[in-house]
Protein backbone atom coordinates (compact mmCIF):
# COMPACT_ATOMS: atom_id res chain seq x y z
CA UNK A 1 0.00 0.00 0.00
CA UNK A 2 1.02 3.20 -1.03
CA UNK A 3 0.62 6.65 0.19
CA UNK A 4 -1.07 8.96 -2.34
CA UNK A 5 0.69 12.93 -3.03
CA UNK A 6 -0.56 15.86 -1.49
CA UNK A 7 -3.44 17.51 -3.36
CA UNK A 8 -2.92 20.30 -5.71
CA UNK A 9 -2.55 23.52 -4.04
CA UNK A 10 -5.52 25.82 -5.19
CA UNK A 11 -3.65 28.80 -4.37
CA UNK A 12 -1.03 28.25 -6.62
CA UNK A 13 -0.57 29.75 -9.89
CA UNK A 14 -1.11 27.56 -12.96
CA UNK A 15 1.16 29.69 -15.32
CA UNK A 16 4.42 31.38 -15.00
CA UNK A 17 4.42 35.04 -13.96
CA UNK A 18 0.70 35.05 -13.30
CA UNK A 19 1.28 35.72 -9.80
CA UNK A 20 4.41 37.52 -8.34
CA UNK A 21 5.01 38.00 -4.37
CA UNK A 22 7.62 40.99 -3.74
CA UNK A 23 8.74 42.75 -0.01
CA UNK A 24 11.03 45.16 0.21
CA UNK A 25 13.32 45.59 3.22
CA UNK A 26 15.51 48.23 4.76
CA UNK A 27 19.47 46.17 5.80
CA UNK A 28 20.39 46.70 8.99
CA UNK A 29 23.73 47.54 8.16
CA UNK A 30 25.35 49.16 4.79
CA UNK A 31 26.54 47.07 2.22
CA UNK A 32 30.05 47.42 1.05
CA UNK A 33 28.67 49.21 -1.92
CA UNK A 34 26.59 51.42 -0.64
CA UNK A 35 23.03 49.22 -0.85
CA UNK A 36 20.60 49.78 2.35
CA UNK A 37 17.79 48.51 0.67
CA UNK A 38 16.66 45.00 -1.11
CA UNK A 39 13.43 43.98 -2.99
CA UNK A 40 12.97 40.69 -3.59
CA UNK A 41 10.56 38.78 -6.11
CA UNK A 42 9.02 35.40 -6.17
CA UNK A 43 7.01 33.72 -8.96
CA UNK A 44 4.29 31.69 -7.60
CA UNK A 45 4.24 29.06 -10.15
CA UNK A 46 7.76 28.06 -10.49
CA UNK A 47 9.38 29.39 -7.19
CA UNK A 48 11.96 31.47 -9.16
CA UNK A 49 12.97 34.13 -7.16
CA UNK A 50 14.81 37.47 -7.74
CA UNK A 51 16.86 39.86 -5.33
CA UNK A 52 17.64 43.64 -6.37
CA UNK A 53 19.61 45.98 -3.96
CA UNK A 54 18.90 49.70 -3.81
CA UNK A 55 21.12 52.45 -2.36
CA UNK A 56 17.73 54.24 -2.04
CA UNK A 57 13.97 53.16 -1.07
CA UNK A 58 13.24 55.53 -4.09
CA UNK A 59 15.04 53.49 -6.45
CA UNK A 60 12.19 50.38 -6.16
CA UNK A 61 9.99 51.72 -8.55
CA UNK A 62 12.28 51.62 -11.56
CA UNK A 63 13.62 47.82 -10.34
CA UNK A 64 10.28 46.60 -10.58
CA UNK A 65 10.25 48.18 -14.05
CA UNK A 66 13.23 46.77 -14.99
CA UNK A 67 12.61 43.32 -13.49
CA UNK A 68 9.26 42.95 -14.75
CA UNK A 69 9.93 44.10 -18.44
CA UNK A 70 13.05 41.72 -18.15
CA UNK A 71 10.93 38.37 -17.36
CA UNK A 72 8.30 39.20 -19.91
CA UNK A 73 10.81 39.59 -22.49
CA UNK A 74 12.81 36.09 -21.59
CA UNK A 75 9.47 34.20 -20.56
CA UNK A 76 7.05 35.56 -23.44
CA UNK A 77 4.75 35.76 -20.64
CA UNK A 78 3.70 38.76 -19.31
CA UNK A 79 3.35 39.27 -15.06
CA UNK A 80 -0.06 39.47 -14.25
CA UNK A 81 -0.67 39.86 -10.77
CA UNK A 82 1.46 41.54 -8.20
CA UNK A 83 1.22 40.70 -4.45
CA UNK A 84 2.86 42.61 -1.51
CA UNK A 85 1.61 43.27 2.04
CA UNK A 86 0.07 46.13 3.12
CA UNK A 87 2.40 48.51 4.52
CA UNK A 88 2.28 51.26 1.91
CA UNK A 89 5.89 50.91 0.30
CA UNK A 90 4.33 50.25 -3.12
CA UNK A 91 2.16 53.13 -3.35
CA UNK A 92 4.07 55.58 -5.61
CA UNK A 93 2.14 57.01 -8.35
CA UNK A 94 5.24 56.05 -10.96
CA UNK A 95 4.51 52.41 -10.10
CA UNK A 96 0.92 52.67 -9.76
CA UNK A 97 0.69 54.06 -13.70
CA UNK A 98 3.16 51.57 -14.74
CA UNK A 99 0.94 48.61 -13.38
CA UNK A 100 -2.18 50.20 -14.89
CA UNK A 101 -0.33 50.54 -18.41
CA UNK A 102 1.22 47.16 -18.33
CA UNK A 103 -2.61 45.22 -16.97
CA UNK A 104 -0.72 44.56 -13.82
CA UNK A 105 -3.34 43.62 -11.30
CA UNK A 106 -1.74 44.80 -7.92
CA UNK A 107 -3.04 43.21 -4.56
CA UNK A 108 -2.35 43.60 -0.99
CA UNK A 109 -2.54 40.67 2.05
CA UNK A 110 -4.74 41.94 4.84
CA UNK A 111 -3.21 44.10 7.53
CA UNK A 112 -3.54 40.47 10.21
CA UNK A 113 -1.18 38.36 7.70
CA UNK A 114 2.17 39.26 8.86
CA UNK A 115 4.24 36.76 6.27
CA UNK A 116 3.89 37.00 2.74
CA UNK A 117 6.00 34.56 0.53
CA UNK A 118 7.91 37.38 -0.29
CA UNK A 119 8.62 38.14 3.54
CA UNK A 120 9.36 34.59 4.31
CA UNK A 121 11.84 34.67 1.49
CA UNK A 122 13.44 37.24 3.04
CA UNK A 123 14.16 35.79 6.31
CA UNK A 124 15.25 32.60 4.74
CA UNK A 125 18.38 34.38 2.42
CA UNK A 126 18.80 36.69 5.80
CA UNK A 127 19.22 33.65 7.56
CA UNK A 128 22.18 32.35 4.67
CA UNK A 129 23.66 35.29 4.56
CA UNK A 130 24.45 35.34 8.47
CA UNK A 131 25.83 32.31 8.18
CA UNK A 132 28.06 33.26 5.77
Amino acid sequence: MYQNSFPENPSHSSKLLRLIYSDLLKLSTLSCSKYKWMITFLDNHSSFYNITFLCKKSEAADAIKSIFQMWSNTTSHPVKRLHTNNRGEYVISELQSFLREQEIIYETSTSHIYHSHAEQLNCTLLEKAQLM
